[in-house]
């Protein structure tokens, strides 16, 4: 376990020296490279030992990706979290962390909700009470994906993109911006940064399952995400 999480921290390092603080993008191929090899040795495990789905490295590619392509979804990474949730998460160092170090963050709590919403089988569906189909590995539907993104993207969701890993997970960032946004239009101030919601805004799982999520994080931060000083 030692080796593993020094050689996480040697490769962050190795990648920070090519990246300055802020919101810079990579601007050449040998930083992409450094960046898309360092995403692959991100190591995810899960509570459940018969865990029939797992993580895919590419599936963190494809966050950062949206997340140094896409300036609308800079509020994610600019936003300044709720402190008693980063407790909760014990990193409370996440909003002194530099732009780099805050993407891998998102990619491991994204992948815990992925986890406890879909049990990370891009295929699953769900038909909610009021008859709403969710899908794939973030569970969501049609209406609000294009609710959340379609503005900024011009592209329409049609189900069948929902079970694309990489458009659910675009669909998703989304969604997750206007969270910490405090809804579309600022509607929503009392879930403005926060990360678990008393009364949820999209995902009830971080109301029903916080403690599921917060295990999930915990034990991968462990390994993946040393700023945060888990263990220490």
């Amino acid at each position: 376990m030692v080796q593993i999480i020094v050689k996480t921290l040697a490769m962050t390092l190795v990648v920070l020296s090519f990246m300055s603080c802020g919101k810079d993008t990579p601007s050449t191929s040998e930083e992409v490279r450094i960046i898309e090899g360092d995403l692959k040795a991100i190591t995810m495990s899960f509570p459940y030992e018969t865990q029939k789905y797992n993580w895919k490295s590419w599936y963190g590619e494809s966050i950062f990706r949206y997340l140094n392509e896409r300036g609308e979804l800079s509020s994610i990474i600019d936003t300044e979290i709720n402190n008693y949730d980063l407790k909760l998460l014990k990193c409370t160092s996440y909003n002194s962390a530099n732009s780099y170090e805050k993407k891998r963050f998102w990619v491991l709590f994204i992948a815990s909700i992925a986890h406890a919403e879909s049990g990370l089988n891009p295929n699953t569906t769900f038909r909610e009470k009021d008859g709403t189909l969710s899908s794939g590995l973030l569970q969501i539907d049609v209406a609000s994906a294009n609710r959340h993104s379609s503005r900024y993207t011009g592209f329409t969701f049609s189900q069948k993109d929902l079970f694309d890993p990489d458009k659910n997970l675009m669909a998703g960032l989304y969604i997750l911006k206007h969270q910490i946004d405090g809804g579309i239009f600022g509607e929503r101030p009392d879930i403005r940064a926060r990360l678990f919601t008393q009364s949820s805004y999209y995902w009830s799982v971080l109301t029903l399952k916080k403690e599921l999520i917060i295990k999930t994080f915990t034990k991968n931060a462990l390994i993946n995400l040393p700023f945060c000083s888990i263990g220490r």
